[in-house]
């Protein structure tokens, strides 16, 4: 009996110190210049372990999206999305009703050592293309979609 409690304080101990560096990096992200009114430049993900992270809750991001859409008339309805590393670049990929895709790129502050990112300026969307490879951001342009199809809409904003 006594071993099974000690194995069981020393797995919670464990689990529990694991799990403390994820948190602490979490509560050092800071949240406070994030805004759903705004999308692009909102500094939204870190970097932990060369990987990239979002900092931010997938719910305020798709709210973030979907005012981004309803200010510049793009009928988008993000209703979930995912990070995705494509070609050694990151990018937050919404999946909108309706089937369409929309990639934006995390661009990595370059003036801050704690390794934050940002949303980019330009969105790329696209139907034909929506469940692999292309129309994703590449500066102010959108890469072609691998389909040879054009229906790679970009949309480029400040």
């Amino acid at each position: 009996m006594k071993k099974l409690f000690i194995i069981s304080f020393l797995s919670v101990f464990v689990f529990s110190c694991s799990n403390e560096d994820t948190y602490s990096t979490l509560d050092k992200f800071d949240t406070s210049n994030f805004s759903t009114k705004q999308f692009v430049g909102n500094i939204v993900a870190f970097q932990k372990n060369n990987e990239v992270k979002l900092g931010i809750k997938d719910n305020k991001l798709l709210e973030s999206f979907n005012n981004y859409s309803k200010k510049l008339g793009l009928g988008l309805s993000a209703v979930s999305l995912q990070l995705e590393e494509i070609d050694n670049k990151d990018y937050i990929r919404f999946f909108n009703k309706g089937g369409s895709v929309s990639t934006v790129a995390l661009l990595k502050d370059i003036e801050d050592s704690n390794g934050r990112y940002a949303i980019g300026e330009t969105v790329c969307t696209t139907t034909s293309c929506a469940s692999c490879c292309g129309c994703v951001p590449d500066g102010n342009y959108c890469s072609p979609c691998d389909f040879n199809t054009a229906d790679c809409k970009r949309t480029t904003s400040g």
